[in-house]
């Protein structure tokens, strides 16, 4: 029987195994004490995320109230000097706020006019408001191309990405499509989307909330300068109606206003919009675009789609 005779050597020796386990028992301890907060940061963050949600759907019935209230109070018009198109709204809510602003989608050009089988003069009036967004014409003949029925002529610059998509042509039904488009930035995306939108084909343009590029695109041999003009005229009174349009920008431009959209496409009244909605909650933040119709006739307002924004 072999002993040691260094029981000095052997008290070490347990010192540093029990050393030893304590580190390991402490390093696990805060491994575990790591895990539990962050599950528990996950599930807060996860629980304000559905209560933000939950902020946003209430959004909805609070924009569609003050749409249905301008409609109700009997104006025959829809002009951006009108309180829904020059407030924000905020609601405070528990732990933060809640806000909106709306917009009027047929003060834009609407593109799905590009989508037609005689789109020539909506295919013009487009190539004018690329070049006076100072974009790339070849852009705006691509975008064209995009929604040509039956989809474009050449369909390669589709097929040949390294991630192939389709082109199918005709209508669209949200604007975010146009990122399909061979060529299109987001820079180009960014500059181009505050003045367009993707409507019915037959929806026509407010001449009463319509952007001067916008104007300036649908009025052929119109400048930005000539369009800058009729919006001050429009905000010392907005257009009563289209032949008020026709009449008072004739008279400033010298000249008959029509094609583009024809004069019978032009419009005072609108009935599809889009409202942004922020919530803010804790340090948490979430936003969401949503598409409204409201009813000319009985002033009902529908959402027709929505969309979470980064």
């Amino acid at each position: 029987v072999i002993r040691w005779r260094d029981s000095g050597r052997d008290r070490g020796v347990v010192l540093l195994n029990a050393l030893l386990l304590v580190v390991a028992m402490t390093a696990a301890a805060n491994t575990v004490l790591s895990l539990a907060v962050g599950d528990t940061t996950r599930l807060a963050a996860i629980h304000g995320g559905d209560q933000m949600a939950l902020y946003l759907d209430a959004g909805t019935p609070l924009v569609a109230q003050v749409l249905t209230a301008d409609w109700e109070a009997g104006a025959e018009i829809d002009h951006d000097g009108e309180i829904w198109a020059t407030e924000g709204y905020s609601v405070p809510i528990d732990r933060g706020v809640l806000a909106g602003r709306i917009s009027d989608l047929q003060g834009r050009f609407n593109l799905n006019w590009l989508a037609s089988d005689n789109a020539g003069p909506a295919q013009a009036a487009f190539e004018r408001l690329i070049r006076v967004l100072g974009l790339d014409i070849r852009l705006g003949r691509a975008v064209t191309e995009h929604l040509r029925p039956g989809g474009p002529a050449n369909p390669a610059p589709y097929y040949n990405r390294a991630l192939p998509v389709t082109a199918p042509g005709g209508t669209i039904a949200t604007i975010a499509e146009l990122r399909r488009v061979p060529g299109m930035t987001e820079a180009a995306f960014d500059t181009l989307a505050p003045h367009v939108a993707a409507l019915p084909q037959g929806t026509g343009l407010n001449v009463n909330t319509a952007s001067a590029p916008v104007l300036a695109a649908v009025l052929p041999g119109a400048a930005l300068r000539d369009a800058e003009k009729l919006l001050s005229e429009r905000a010392a009174a907005p257009f009563a109606s289209a032949g008020d349009f026709a009449s008072r920008a004739g008279t400033i431009l010298r000249r008959e206003v029509a094609a583009g959209p024809a004069p019978r496409d032009f419009r005072v009244v609108s009935e599809y919009f889009a409202a942004v909605l922020d919530v803010a909650l804790d340090d948490q933040r979430q936003s969401r675009m949503i598409w409204l119709h409201r009813s000319l006739s009985v002033g009902t307002v529908t959402e027709t789609y929505r969309m979470t924004l980064p």
